[in-house]
């Protein structure tokens, strides 16, 4: 291994305990099986500022330029035009397809380098599927990789569906607000793609990923190792000895920095004493924790279907920030209705409730729910004024 001299094996507790007792083991830590976490994305960044200042080459922009990321998560949609793709279905089905990263679909100043280590079977929380089975492709077919890759480096999309190529030091805020899909935080940075999830399920592959992340193409050379890694995967409350901790650990020791995802504990909706724990590997006294907040441009709310009966509250996100007084003609469109006991409150329009999870659409998101919800059958609670 790379990172920690060691190997990964299972066992039931009397095997690890007769382990123990040899005299040639220093020490056995937990392999914690982890999932993707990413509650939102960060806002109020001031990233703009950031990417105009001056940085220490003499030229403008703090962009990510030079900087290899490896995420650690789903893998990468790499044909996905915010990455440099030719964002097509038809191109996703031909990697789909492939083995290997195939020429053509991907944009090689993006992605520089990735593996596939699970499979789309595998899953390590079922015995008949956590037998991973590795190719040399590592294409996302959950869209959680994705999500965080074009959170980091994405290029941005226009309103013409390509991706942005232009200068970032020089974009404004109405700039970004017209586009399709916003630049990531480091929209010059290079990805590599380390895939330890099926497309369901749990994975127990993290330190196999971290010991890859010195050497990317595993030809031993370590020249072409990231300079950071990204981990938004986790279990709740994580503990600092685990297998994880020590691999993040000797990286910082090589120089490459692992951020990490403090946990998605309030994605349990408060069940039980949720809300200030922290996951691992977060826990590591050598990463760089995050934890996810809610600005501005994202609030939670829900709301109470009434036809059919029997359907219960569905918890979904709105913005605060757009401009509902001085809307468009076509913009907000369908009636609605207010709690009869409440103040009157703003209800997000109703053609985006029959959007899939997480969609967007006219300054309007509700997840948890695919059904399409009758216009007149929707309520919005809020407290009174």
């Amino acid at each position: 291994m790379n990172t920690v001299r060691g190997v990964g094996l299972y066992g039931d507790i009397e095997q690890i305990r007769k382990l123990a007792a040899r005299q040639d083991v220093a020490r056995i830590s937990v392999i914690t099986n982890v999932r993707p976490q990413n509650a939102g994305t960060a806002v109020h960044t001031d990233t703009l500022t950031t990417w105009a200042q001056k940085n220490n080459t003499g030229g403008y922009g703090y962009t990510g330029r030079n900087v290899t990321v490896a995420v650690i998560d789903t893998g990468i949609d790499y044909t996905h035009a915010d990455l440099g793709g030719p964002g097509t279905d038809e191109a996703y089905r031909r990697a789909k397809d492939s083995a290997t990263l195939p020429d053509g679909l991907y944009d090689p100043q993006k992605l520089v380098g990735g593996y596939d280590m699970a499979g789309d079977g595998y899953n390590a929380s079922t015995k008949e599927h956590a037998l991973p089975i590795p190719d040399a492709n590592p294409l996302d077919c959950s869209g959680h990789g994705t999500h965080v890759a074009g959170t980091i480096a994405g290029y941005g999309v226009a309103a013409d569906n390509t991706a942005f190529h232009g200068d970032y030091s020089a974009l404004s805020a109405d700039e970004l607000h017209r586009m399709r899909i916003a630049p990531g935080a480091a929209p010059e940075a290079r990805l590599v793609a380390f895939r330890i999830f099926g497309c369901a399920g749990t994975s127990a592959l993290t330190l196999k990923a971290l010991d890859r992340v010195l050497d990317p193409n595993d030809d031993g050379d370590f020249s072409d190792r990231a300079d950071i890694v990204n981990l938004s995967v986790g279990t709740d409350y994580g503990v600092f000895d685990e297998s994880t901790n020590y691999a993040i650990g000797e990286l910082y020791r090589q120089g490459v920095l692992t951020v990490t995802a403090a946990g998605n504990a309030a994605s349990q909706n408060g069940a039980g004493d949720t809300y200030s724990i922290s996951g691992g590997p977060a826990t590591s006294a050598y990463a760089l924790t995050v934890a996810n907040s809610m600005g501005a441009t994202q609030s939670a709310d829900r709301v109470k279907v009434l036809s059919p009966a029997g359907t219960s509250e569905i918890y979904g996100r709105y913005t605060t920030k757009y401009d509902y007084a001085r809307h468009r003609e076509g913009e907000l469109t369908g009636p609605s209705g207010e709690s009869p006991r409440l103040e009157p409150v703003r209800v997000c329009p109703c053609s985006p409730l029959k959007r899939p999870p997480g969609s967007e659409g006219n300054g309007c998101t509700l997840t948890g729910t695919i059904q399409a919800v009758p216009c007149r059958a929707v309520r919005r609670y809020g407290s009174p004024m």
